[in-house]
């Protein structure tokens, strides 16, 4: 952003930038879909929301971009609000954001290593339920990476970035939070363990972002853009 200079070093122009350019992402970067609806004064919530509040919109008459029917925690943004207090009524105007909210897919850093085919791991690294970055509360995710794999999942071993010279191998079982692994897996502390491709992660975990391991491209073939975040 030419001509703009921020005070401080580049985490703190990330900090200030932020909220600006999601707000300029998410104004354009999708239609812009407006719902008006009337609820109860007395429906819980209906005194304090304000204009600019995100909510989750509910609605089986709603009609969507596409023409279909029916919303399901759609966020969307507050544009407008009038309350008739002799009506016991409070209309909204809400604006949907199209967006859903996610994270990148759970990975494995190592802490440390066992043996060649046995790597120690972090717990929680890469699933705090604060976005280190935003300071956003990320509800959807588990306490610690290691719900996102099991015995038997296939997995690539990443050295710390280089993900082209990782190895595939398969996870023979979790003890705690050492991992055993099927060869010989070539680590050093602060690598990473990552689901090999699309394909072979749970459902669970192709609810989030996904670099496949051919195309470096998010998702895996046939699957792009179906359920990758």
């Amino acid at each position: 952003m030419r001509g703009i200079d921020v005070d401080g070093g580049p985490l703190e122009a990330v900090a200030a930038l932020l909220p600006v350019i999601q707000h300029l992402r998410r104004r354009v970067g999708v239609p812009r879909v407006r719902y008006q609806l009337a609820v109860s004064v007395d429906h819980p919530g209906a005194l304090e929301v304000a204009v600019g509040d995100a909510v989750t919109l509910t609605s089986s008459s709603a009609v969507r971009i596409d023409g279909t029917l029916g919303l399901v925690a759609e966020p969307c943004r507050v544009m407008g609000l009038e309350r008739d207090w002799s009506g016991g009524r409070l209309a909204l105007t809400l604006q949907s954001t199209g967006l859903r909210p996610s994270g990148w897919v759970p990975s494995l850093e190592v802490l440390s290593v066992v043996s060649p085919t046995e790597v120690q791991v972090a717990g929680n690294v890469y699933t705090s339920t604060t976005d280190p970055g935003t300071g956003e509360t990320q509800t959807d995710l588990a306490r610690t990476s290691l719900d996102y794999f099991a015995s038997g999942d296939r997995v690539r071993c990443v050295p710390a970035g280089d993900w082209g010279a990782g190895v595939e191998v398969d996870i023979v079982s979790i003890v705690g939070d050492v991992v055993e692994l099927s060869a010989a897996h070539g680590l050093t502390a602060g690598d990473a363990l990552d689901h090999a491709s699309y394909d072979d992660a749970t459902t669970t975990t192709r609810r989030y972002a996904y670099l496949s391991d051919a195309a470096h491209t998010l998702g895996a073939a046939g699957d792009r853009g179906r359920d990758v975040g």
